[in-house]
């Protein structure tokens, strides 16, 4: 990975999945406004099926927004580590593929080639996988936001 274009894409997008904790503290927010609302709503005594559902839903999907969150922040860290090497070969983006793999975070390695030896993911499908789980962080986020306002105007 020495060409510099390359490397300023990197920086860049790495940047860019820094932004995860922005949409995080808005989700732990939402997270902590339907716990303290279904506390309030217990104990006075005013807690709907409907309220209670509601409420457990906004919560599970900041649990999930939140899961989401480390593993964002976690491929920002291995993209801003990559950018900052001056050379990775593809034993290292190799090894690096199985130990994501042995920890579940990626499904599986790319097929071996017909000379025996191991493919590796391209930086653009690296890219495009952490586009993909930013993508779900913030759609976490618009349906925990759009769930409290349908509830708030019933």
């Amino acid at each position: 990975m020495s060409n510099s274009q390359e490397k300023i894409q990197l920086k860049i997008f790495a940047s860019f999945l820094e932004q995860h904790t922005k949409v995080n503290n808005f989700s732990l927010f939402l997270t902590l406004i339907a716990i303290f609302l279904l506390i309030y709503f217990t104990t006075i005594n005013k807690l709907s099926t409907t309220l209670l559902v509601t409420l457990i839903i906004v919560i599970l999907l900041g649990i999930y927004e939140t899961i989401l969150a480390i593993r964002v922040g976690f491929d920002a860290a291995i993209i801003n580590h990559l950018a900052c090497q001056e050379h990775v070969s593809d034993e290292e983006l190799i090894s690096l593929d199985k130990t994501l793999v042995d920890l579940n975070l990626i499904r599986e390695l790319i097929p071996e080639r017909v000379d025996g030896k191991q493919n590796t993911r391209d930086i653009k499908t690296r890219l495009q996988a952490c586009m993909k789980l930013f993508k779900k962080q913030a759609l976490s986020l618009v349906i925990q936001l759009a769930i409290l306002i349908t509830a708030s105007l019933v």
